[in-house]
């Protein structure tokens, strides 16, 4: 893993790049596409488990940044895959701290605790 996931104090932050490991979202994605994408996340999830917000953080970003133009059911699927997906890594979390891990897991499993308890803490101050 290249990046290092640095919650910043505005959403906006998340578009440049401040140091050179850090994340930077690549794409903001227009509305239309937002259910499509979660369709595939939700359908990607069951076998690939929560670490896959490392890869398709910017979709969850893409909901936040056009909260008031997507369609209310866009907004719920999106809290519920999130919620669903903390969930499970939540009930995993006790397993990977006993564990000796590699550095690059290590910043995997940070990663992804930073990435889904941002995005959910930015849900719902929306």
């Amino acid at each position: 893993m290249s990046f290092d996931f640095v919650i910043p104090l505005s959403r906006e932050e998340l578009c440049r790049r401040t140091q050179v490991d850090q994340y930077v979202v690549d794409e903001v994605l227009p509305v239309r596409v937002l259910p499509m994408k979660l369709h595939e996340y939700k359908g990607s999830v069951r076998t690939r488990g929560p670490q896959l917000i490392l890869e398709t953080f910017d979709t969850f970003y893409s909901v936040l940044k056009h909260i008031h133009e997507v369609e209310q059911d866009v907004k719920e699927e999106a809290w519920e895959l999130l919620v669903t997906g903390m969930s499970s890594y939540q009930s995993q979390l006790s397993t990977i701290l006993d564990a000796e891990l590699e550095p690059e897991q290590r910043k995997r499993h940070l990663n992804t605790l930073k990435m889904s308890a941002y995005l959910i803490c930015q849900f719902i101050g929306s």
